[in-house]
This record gives C-alpha cells, structure tokens and sequence, in this order.
C-alpha cells in the first residue's frame, strides 16, 4: 500500500491523546467522532455497544491490544456481524441447493428412471425442509436470557470467537463452491446449446479439477445418461465435446484422452458399429505405443480382441487377448475383476475355435 493510505490512519497513541482514563465514552480531538474506550467497559457493556452499532470508528481496546480493530475503525469500515455472514453462507448454500437439483433435474430429464427419479424427490423434499428452516431462523424471536456470571464470560466470549472464526471459514468455502460450481453450469449450458467452442473455453478453467474430477466431469455424466437410454447421436456429440477438452487441458497423448477413445469405441459396440469401434480402440492403443505416451491398458486390449473375435478374425483376436491378459495380471493382478473379464472373453474365443476346427476322427 502507499504512504498516503497509511496517513490517513490513526494509530492508538494518536487517539487518546489527553483523554481521562476513567471515561468510556468521549470526542475524538481528531476525528471529531465519539470514541469508546473498551478498558474501562464491562463485558456486558461492550457486548451492548456492538449489538447497538455503536462501535463505528475509532476503538481503543487497551486490554488485548487489538490495533486491526483500530485500523479498520479509523478507515470507517463497517465490519459485518457473525448473524450477517451466517445469512450469507445461508444464501450461498441455498444456491448450490438450487445448481444441484437442476443437473439431476437434467440428469432425469437423459435418463429417466425410477431410482433416478426417487432420489432427486428425496433431495427435492430435503431442500424444501431446508429453505422453511432457514425462514423460519430468520423470523425468530430472541429470548432474553439471564445475566451470565462474570466467571462464564470469558468461556463465552470464546466460544463466540470460534463461532465467528468458523462461519467466515465457511463462508470462503461456499464462495469458492459458488464459483467453481457457476463456471462448470455455465459451460454445462453452452454444451446443450451445441456451442463447442466456448464450452471447450468454459471446461478448460481448473474447476472440477480442484475437486478430484476430469474437466468436464458434469457433461461426462450426461453422456453416460444419454447411452443409458440409447440415445446415441446426442452422447457421441458431448463425448466430442469432452474430447477436445481433454486434448486442450492434457494434450493429444495421454491417458485421459486414451480412456475416451475407449468410451467412444464402447459406445460404437453397443451400436454394433463394429468398424468404428475397431477404429478408437486402435487409436487408443496407439497412444500407448507413441513416444511420452501413457501405460498400455487392458481395456482398450480387450475391446480390440472382442471386435475382432465378433468379426470372425479369430488369430488377430487371440493375441491381443493374451496381450491384455499379460498388462492385467501386471497391473491388477490374475486374482482381479479385470483379470477375470478378460480371461471369460479369451475362453469364449477358445470355445469358437474348437467349434471352428473339423473334427477328426
């Protein structure tokens, strides 16, 4: 900051400059404003002048020597009360509430289904009982409590510091959700309006990345609705758009762009599109074969081998079954689900051969 901001502030000594002690309430020489001196307070008394307004400016609080409180008094900035931070984190919380019922309202609206369907009632029925309680605080009527002990003070004057240390926690929290969450909404928009470019743009801010997900995580989900209920055309169309972000924010040769490879070759054999998906599987494979590219994987292996035993080219299917065999075992394990999957597949080729072969007597 400049030297003229820190001018215009004035410190503790300047305050109370040929002020009597015994006062608790004077006029600046200064500032010219009224000034309360928090040494000379009780508890009761200044808990009273906060909850009155009285403490605008300048503040003298000679027992623990808080000179933030100072600085942002002599500034003439109105600090916000814990009760208006917790109607804040209220609100902020009432969004997300509202940006999580829409994507399963979409998420239903690809994938209708009656399990779908009852858990976003539950969350529907949740949010609602959420939202009266929140009304209901808000019209609340304060009860007045007896005086405390002046020995139970102190515990209460920490616990409302705690509070108040948590609910400005939370606040930050909610206000980095809020935004990560309308950035990701945002592109999820663009997306179903067919505009690829600026959902590419949207998707490439860190936002669900920060959280543990895929850029594009939202519009993946969708995707994976749409193939639930065989609408083809419009999951292949978002799965392009996930492509292009994947290529944007890991490059063309990595593991996340190999893994989608494979979804659209998955989504090419549940059409019966068998030379397609012959397609993306190799172009997955070749990832793992290209300079700086990512680990070979079974999936794509064991995809390729299917496609091939499918189309009767039995010898080409069974090495590349053996070589999904050979990276399984070496990165699950032969005691894996994985392992397991693959080897039912390669005892299914093994079984059309021996139909295949003439017998011999």
């Amino acid at each position: 900051m400049s030297k003229r901001f820190f001018s215009t502030i004035k410190w503790p000594g300047m305050l109370w400059g040929g002020v009597p002690k015994n006062e608790t309430v004077c006029l600046c020489r200064h500032c010219k404003v009224t000034v309360h001196d928090l040494s000379n307070m009780t508890d009761e008394q200044i808990a009273q002048a906060v909850e009155n307004n009285l403490l605008r400016r300048q503040i003298k609080q000679r027992r623990t020597g808080n000179l933030f409180a100072e600085i942002i008094g002599s500034l003439d900035l109105d600090v916000p009360s814990t009760e208006t931070i917790s109607r804040a984190n209220r609100v902020l919380s009432a969004y997300l509430g509202v940006m999580f019922l829409i994507y399963c309202a979409t998420f239903l609206w690809a994938c209708p289904k009656p399990d779908l369907a009852c858990a976003v009632c539950a969350e529907l029925i949740v949010f609602t009982i959420s939202i009266f309680l929140i009304l209901a605080s808000a019209f609340r009527f304060r009860s007045k409590l007896p005086r405390s002990p002046r020995w139970a003070s102190g515990c209460l004057s920490g616990l409302k510091r705690s509070v108040a240390i948590f609910e400005n926690i939370k606040l930050a929290v909610l206000a980095i959700l809020v935004i990560l969450v309308t950035v990701d909404f945002s592109a999820f928009a663009t997306a179903a309006f067919g505009n690829t470019p600026l959902t590419v743009a949207l998707y490439c801010i860190p936002g669900s990345q920060l959280v543990g997900f895929h850029p594009a995580a939202t519009l993946e989900v969708l995707a994976g609705a749409y193939v639930e209920h065989k609408e083809f055309a419009r999951a292949e169309k978002l799965y392009m758009d996930i492509l292009n972000v994947r290529i944007r924010v890991f490059g063309a040769v990595s593991g996340p762009v190999g893994a989608l490879y494979s979804d659209l070759a998955d989504l090419n054999v549940r059409q019966n599109k068998f030379d397609k998906a012959e397609y993306w599987y190799r172009k997955s494979i070749a990832l793992s074969q290209a300079p700086g590219g990512p680990a070979p994987t079974g999936r794509a292996l064991t995809g390729l081998a299917t496609v091939l035993r499918q189309s009767g080219r039995l010898e080409e299917s069974e090495q590349y079954y053996l070589k999904a065999l050979s990276v399984r075992a070496q990165l699950y394990g032969t005691n894996s689900r994985q392992y397991h999957d693959t080897q039912r597949a390669y005892q299914q080729l093994l079984c059309l051969k021996r139909q295949k072969k003439p017998s011999t007597e």
